[in-house]
């Protein structure tokens, strides 16, 4: 990252000396073969000369953190869906439970089971689009304070999308037992 903004100038005439190469590696493994490409490229007269430093240890050290680093944040979205997704369920369970009445009303005045489940998700889903939209925005400015850095758009849809969609997953079957319910049954009076 030190180097991308680099600039490599030619020596003057009168000083045809080279000082320092620098030649960056996309992966570990390409250490080794680059520096031996370096010196048949170079090929100075006197190879005592030339003194070649690699960080072919460093590079495989740095991709087995990436690596770590990489497993430990998959894991931790998957822990704060799962814990998002119960959360969920336990409120819109609550709600359906607190307006089985109205519910009931409704069946009993024509709508259909799958009208019962399509009003449910559909509340869900608007109060999740909101969530996602306002946690987005928040993460993101937080991110930004902290890190100084955004992570990339496809990143940040594709959580939002996943935060979406497991709320519609968790939404799922409190629907299904609200529409499942008897409505005589729930609104006889006791």
């Amino acid at each position: 990252a030190n180097l991308a903004n680099g600039v490599l100038v030619g020596a003057a005439p009168e000083d045809t000396t080279m000082r320092l190469v620098v030649v960056v590696a996309s992966a570990p493994e390409e250490v080794a073969g680059l520096a031996a490409a370096v010196v048949e490229v170079l090929s100075p007269d006197d190879r005592l000369s030339l003194r070649i430093e690699t960080s072919e240890q460093l590079a495989n050290v740095r991709q087995a953190v990436q690596g770590e680093l990489g497993r430990f944040s998959r894991e931790l979205i998957v822990f704060v869906l799962a814990g998002g997704l119960a959360l969920t369920t336990v409120t819109v369970l609550s709600a359906v439970t607190l307006r089985k009445r109205d519910f009931g009303r409704r069946r009993v005045l024509g709508a259909s089971r799958s009208a019962i489940v399509v009003l449910v998700l559909t509340q869900t889903a608007v109060s999740a689009v909101v969530g996602s939209a306002v946690g987005t925005v928040a993460g993101l400015a937080i991110v930004r304070q902290v890190a100084e850095a955004v992570p990339p758009w496809s990143f940040v849809v594709g959580v939002g999308t996943l935060a979406l969609l497991a709320a519609l997953v968790a939404a799922m079957l409190p629907a299904l037992l609200a529409a499942r319910r008897d409505p005589v049954r729930v609104l006889r009076v006791p």
